[in-house]
């Protein structure tokens, strides 16, 4: 071929791919498995959103065990008249809710345990993902009575809680890398590690 030639003569049809909310242990099967070094993440037009690479990878040993708090409790009042029957993280983006897209990325980094702090409208939130089965994952629900403001609904936490965790809030899409910023809290010993936007 030459440098001119068109691409769709040398494009490989038959590539392997995950799609956006599977398991990131599907990428590092296929690459153990055809021996490739990158894995593209399709969207469910099949457009690539992302490519996986080895060095993105951590080890098997290395797999996240850390539960992951998401507060989704707010009130939404900036988004009015948008959240007048509408919790906020339930606002969908690209046909799926903001909270749905949170978690998908959560599980492809492994992530398995998930608290989400709910208040206003929780019925919506609660009533959508239920315990997290048909997403893989397990969901509890931390009930705020009343608003306890940020971060307040931390204390509702099980006590025996022992490895760090990741608190998120409900209407920050990010492309963050998670592996990074615990093995970076790991390493640096820290009683908390604060990532800002």
């Amino acid at each position: 071929y030459r440098l001119d030639s068109e691409v769709i003569k040398i494009t490989n049809k038959n590539f392997h791919s995950i799609k956006y909310g599977e398991k990131i242990t599907k990428a590092k099967e296929l690459m153990f498995n055809y021996k490739i070094n990158q894995i593209p993440i399709l969207n469910d037009n099949g457009v690539v959103i992302d490519v996986i690479t080895k060095e993105k990878l951590t080890d098997e040993e290395d797999e996240l065990d850390n539960c992951v708090v998401i507060m989704a409790g707010g009130l939404g009042k900036r988004l009015l008249p948008h959240t007048s029957g509408c919790p906020k993280p339930m606002l969908q983006i690209g046909g799926k809710p903001i909270l749905e897209i949170i978690l998908l990325e959560c599980i492809s980094y492994g992530l398995e345990e998930f608290y989400i702090s709910v208040n206003y409208l929780k019925e919506k939130i609660i009533d959508y993902f239920g315990d997290g089965k048909s997403l893989g994952i397990n969901i509890k629900y931390l009930i705020e009575e009343k608003p306890l403001g940020t971060a307040g609904s931390l204390q509702l936490l099980p006590k025996t809680i022992k490895d760090p965790i990741l608190v998120m809030n409900a209407d920050v899409l990010t492309k963050f890398d998670l592996n990074y910023l615990l093995n970076f809290h790991y390493k640096r010993k820290a009683k908390a590690t604060l990532s800002v936007l």
